[in-house]
C-alpha cells in the first residue's frame, strides 16, 4: 500500500501514512422523495384549512418596500464582514504560504495548537528515524505509536503528551480522521493506560493570603499594573491569555443598577474572536465592592487604553517574569506557583469561604462540566498551601488583607516584602529595582 505524507502545518519534514479510501457518501432518492411528500402534504393541509376557513390566510400579506430594505441591510452587512475579513486575512489568503493546506482548513485551530501540533509530529518521526522504526500502513503507524507511548511513559512524561500526539496525527492526515474512532485503535488503548497508570496534575491554587503579598510586594516596587492585574485574574478566574489580552473594549463600567461592580466581557462578539471554549461574551462581574480602588484604576487603564492596546501592557513572558521575581522576594515562591494557579486560587477561595456554590464557581470560571471544577476548585489544598508558606510571608500578606484597599488607592504605601531585606537574598533588590 503506498503511503501518504502527514500534512503539516508549517511545512517541511513528513511522515508516511498508508493510503486510505474514503467512500463518498451518496445521497438516498428516498430522502428527497420523502421531503416531497411532506411538502405536498403540508401544502394539501394548508389548502384543506383555507377551504374550510377562507377568513384564515396560511401567510401575511409581503410588504414589497419592507422586503427590499431588509435585503439591502443583509447585504450591506455582508460587505462589510468582508472588508473586515479581507483587511485582516487577505495577505495571509492570497499569500498562498501553504499548499498542503487552505486558509480555512489552517485556521481550524490555533495557530499556537497548530505549531504544537507539528512539533509533537517532528517529535515522533525523529523518534521513529532513530529507533530504526518504520510504518508503511496504519497498523504498523499504530504499532509505531504504541512503542513510542511506552517509551515515553518510562522516560516520565505525562498522557498529555501521548493525548497530544494522537490530535496531531487525526489533524494532520485526512485519512486517519476519515477512520474517526477506529483510528488507531491500539493507540488509543495504550493511552487509555496511560491515563490510568499516569493521572493528570493539576495545579495547587494559590492562597488569597499569597496574592496580597505579592500586590503589596508589586506596590511597593512600583509595579502598581501588575499588583491589579493579579488581583483581576483572581477575582475572576481569568486564564493568563484571558487577562494579558484585555483592552478598554473589554471593561464594562457599573451601571445604575449595579453601581459598585465592573465587568469584563471576554471574547466580544464584535471582535470576531473566540473564547478558548469558543464561546462569545463571556462576563465575568467583579463583585468585591469593598474594594472601590479597584474599579478606579480599571477606568484609568480603559480610558488610556487606544484600540488595540493591552491594559495592563504585559506579554506572556514579561508577566510570568514579574510574577516570578514577585513570588521569590516575598516567599510565595516557597509554593513553586504559576501564573495558572491564580485562576485556581480564586475559585478555591470563594468556595472556601462560601461566597459562591459550586455551580456558581462553574459558571464564573466558565468550565463546562462539574467533573473540571472539581478538578481545580480544591479548597482543603488551598488551606494546606497557606498554611506551607514562610511565617514571614504569612505575616507579611495578612497586615494587608483588610487594609488591601488603602494599598491600591495609595493611601498607604506597603513596608518591603520579607526576603527583600533580608541577608539571604539581599542581592534581589537590586536586581529587581534595575
Amino acid at each position: 500500500m503506498r503511503g501518504v505524507p502527514l500534512r503539516r502545518h508549517s511545512g517541511g519534514g513528513s511522515t508516511l501514512l498508508p493510503a486510505v479510501k474514503v467512500g463518498r457518501a451518496r445521497t438516498s432518492p428516498k430522502r428527497s422523495t420523502a421531503a416531497a411528500i411532506l411538502r405536498r402534504g403540508h401544502r394539501s393541509e394548508q389548502t384543506l384549512l383555507q377551504e374550510q376557513r377562507p377568513d384564515i390566510r396560511s401567510t401575511p400579506p409581503v410588504d414589497p418596500v419592507g422586503r427590499e430594505e431588509v435585503g439591502k441591510n443583509l447585504t450591506e452587512l455582508r460587505l462589510n464582514r468582508r472588508a473586515r475579513r479581507l483587511a485582516a486575512h487577505g495577505s495571509a489568503r492570497a499569500s498562498g504560504s501553504n499548499e498542503a493546506l487552505t486558509f480555512l482548513e489552517v485556521n481550524s485551530v490555533r495557530s499556537g495548537t497548530a505549531n504544537a501540533y507539528d512539533k509533537s509530529v517532528k517529535e515522533f518521526s525523529e523518534w521513529m528515524e532513530n529507533a530504526g522504526v518504520q510504518a508503511k500502513s496504519v497498523e504498523e503507524l499504530d504499532a509505531a505509536g504504541c512503542e513510542y507511548l511506552e517509551h515515553m511513559y518510562f522516560e516520565g512524561y505525562n498522557h498529555d503528551v501521548g493525548d497530544r500526539l494522537m490530535s496531531s496525527l487525526l489533524y494532520c492526515s485526512l485519512a486517519l480522521t476519515a477512520l474517526g474512532k477506529a483510528a488507531l485503535p491500539r493507540m488509543q488503548r495504550c493511552l487509555r493506560g496511560f491515563r490510568r497508570l499516569a493521572p493528570g496534575m493539576s495545579r495547587a491554587p494559590l492562597p488569597y493570603v499569597a496574592v496580597v503579598a505579592m500586590v503589596a510586594a508589586a506596590f511597593f516596587l512600583r509595579e502598581p499594573k501588575f499588583g491589579i492585574a493579579l488581583l483581576v485574574q483572581f477575582i475572576g478566574y481569568l486564564r493568563p491569555h484571558e487577562l494579558l489580552g484585555l483592552t478598554g473594549q473589554h471593561i464594562v463600567p457599573p451601571t445604575k443598577s449595579e453601581p459598585n461592580k465592573w465587568g469584563i466581557l471576554i471574547a466580544p462578539e464584535e471582535l470576531a474572536v473566540r473564547s478558548k471554549t469558543q464561546q462569545f461574551d463571556e462576563s465575568v462581574l467583579l463583585d468585591w465592592t469593598w474594594l472601590p480602588a479597584l474599579g478606579s484604576w480599571l477606568k484609568r487603564l480603559a480610558d488610556s487604553s487606544e484600540g488595540k492596546q493591552t491594559l495592563f501592557g504585559y506579554d506572556h513572558r514579561s508577566y510570568t517574569a514579574t510574577f516570578q521575581r514577585l513570588a521569590e522576594v516575598t516567599g510565595v515562591s516557597e509554593l513553586r506557583p504559576h501564573p495558572y494557579s491564580v485562576r485556581h486560587g480564586g475559585a478555591s477561595h470563594d468556595y472556601l469561604g462560601k461566597r459562591r456554590s459550586l455551580d456558581e464557581v462553574r459558571l464564573r470560571g466558565r468550565w463546562r462540566s462539574e467533573e473540571s471544577v472539581r478538578r481545580y476548585v480544591k479548597a482543603s489544598r488551598a488551606m494546606k498551601e497557606e498554611a506551607a508558606l514562610p511565617e514571614a510571608t504569612q505575616q507579611y500578606g495578612q497586615e494587608y488583607v483588610e487594609r488591601l484597599d488603602d494599598v491600591l488607592s495609595e493611601r498607604l504605601r506597603p513596608s518591603a516584602p520579607p526576603r527583600l531585606t533580608g541577608p539571604v537574598l539581599h542581592g534581589v533588590k537590586r536586581k529587581i529595582l534595575t
